[in-house]
C-alpha cells in the first residue's frame, strides 16, 4: 500500500534521470581516460527517491522489481561509458609507458584500482552500500564492479604469458600480491571487488612459472 504522502513509483519516474546522470558523469579535468568519476549535480534530487524505493523493497515485491530495474539501467549505462575507456587507457599505458614488466603491471593496476574506487564512490552516491538495503545489493555491486574493471585482466594476462624467464614473473607476482592485493585491495572496501580478478591473475603467473 502506498503511503498518502509518498510519490507513486513508476519506471519512467526519476529513474530516467538516474540513467542520464550515470551516463554523463565524466572524469575530472586534467585526468583524461582515468575515469575518476565525479558525483554529478542530479544526486540531491535523485537520491531521496532511490532511498524510498530501497526502503519499500524490503516489504514490497513490486518495489523490489523497480529497484532491480533501476540498478540494472544504471549499470548498463556505466558499462557503456567506462569499460571501453578503461581498455583504451590500459592499452596506452602498456604501449607508451615503457619500463620493465613489473612497472607496466603496476601502472595498469593503478588505473584499475582508481577506476574501481571511482565507480564504487559514484554508485554509493545514488544507492545504499551499508545497512539492510546495502546488504541486499552487495552481491550485484561486487559483480558489476568486477565486470566493469575486467579489461584490467584482459590487458595484463597477455603480459604475464609472454614472459620467458622467471625473474620478471617473480617481480610481477610480488607487485600483484605484495603491493596491489595487500596494500591496495584488501585495505580498501571500494576496491574489494578486484580481489578475485587479481587472484586469477596470480594463478596465471604461477602456471607460467611452472617448469
Amino acid at each position: 500500500q502506498v503511503h498518502p504522502h509518498h510519490t507513486p513509483l513508476h519506471p519512467s519516474h526519476p529513474s530516467r534521470g538516474l540513467r542520464t546522470a550515470s551516463r554523463t558523469a565524466s572524469p575530472p579535468h586534467g585526468c583524461p581516460r582515468l575515469l575518476l568519476t565525479r558525483v554529478t549535480t542530479p544526486v540531491p534530487q535523485l537520491r531521496p527517491w532511490v532511498g524510498e524505493v530501497e526502503q519499500r523493497a524490503a516489504a514490497s515485491p513490486d518495489s523490489t522489481e523497480i529497484l532491480f530495474e533501476v540498478q540494472q539501467g544504471y549499470w548498463r549505462s556505466r558499462h557503456v561509458l567506462v569499460k571501453e575507456r578503461l581498455r583504451l587507457s590500459l592499452e596506452a599505458a602498456l604501449a607508451s609507458g615503457g619500463g620493465a614488466p613489473d612497472e607496466q603491471l603496476r601502472r595498469c593496476c593503478g588505473l584499475g584500482l582508481r577506476a574501481c574506487a571511482a565507480e564504487h564512490t559514484l554508485y554509493a552516491a545514488f544507492f545504499a552500500v551499508s545497512g539492510a538495503a546495502g546488504a541486499r545489493s552487495a552481491g550485484m555491486l561486487a559483480a558489476q564492479l568486477d565486470a566493469i574493471v575486467y579489461p584490467l585482466y584482459d590487458s595484463l594476462r597477455p603480459l604475464v604469458l609472454q614472459q620467458a624467464s622467471l625473474e620478471p614473473l617473480c617481480e610481477m607476482v610480488q607487485v600483484v600480491h605484495g603491493e596491489v592485493l595487500q596494500e591496495g585491495v584488501r585495505r580498501s572496501a571500494e576496491c574489494a571487488a578486484l580481489e578475485g580478478m587479481l587472484e586469477r591473475l596470480l594463478q596465471a603467473q604461477r602456471v607460467v612459472a611452472q617448469p
